[in-house]
């Protein structure tokens, strides 16, 4: 069977976009966090020369080291979260997305006409195969009553 490529990588922007803040959250706090580990280390360093005007001079240089490095790590880091965060969630959203527009039209048809199809490698395969399953048995049982019910 043929996979299909999806070009909209958004299709739940809200949810996708809310995870995706998170990733850049958690990735920004983990940058502070850097960034504070590194100034206590240079703070260390600067306290251990013994020369002063050398300490003096990274001390003083301490401020441009830790912008630099989260300037780059801005630069760099946080566009490849959000790149990384749009397709992770895209395995996520695209199913819901789906399964949540199959279950709109059995819901306003009334009647399941194929099963909910989702592609093998996205997440969410086991939620559309017991949607299906369940719809299965479900019609199964419709269709065992039916001719008890003409019998009547």
């Amino acid at each position: 069977m043929a996979q299909t490529q999806r070009k909209k990588k958004l299709n739940k922007p809200r949810l996708q976009l809310k995870m995706i803040g998170i990733f850049l959250a958690i990735s920004g706090f983990a940058a502070f966090g850097q960034a504070l580990l590194l100034a206590q280390s240079l703070m260390g360093l600067s306290v251990s020369i013994e020369d002063p005007s050398v300490a003096r001079t990274v001390h003083d240089a301490m401020p441009g080291i830790l912008t630099t490095n989260l300037m780059w790590t801005a630069l760099f880091l946080l566009p490849f979260i959000f790149l990384v965060g749009v397709q992770v969630t895209h395995r996520i959203a695209g199913p819901a997305f789906r399964i949540e527009r199959y279950l709109r039209e059995v819901a306003e048809s009334g009647e399941v006409s194929a099963p909910c199809k989702v592609r093998e490698d996205d997440e969410l395969q086991n939620l559309a195969d017991s949607i299906n399953r369940t719809f299965q048995r479900l019609q199964a049982d419709q269709q065992a009553k039916a001719p008890q019910k003409a019998h009547a």
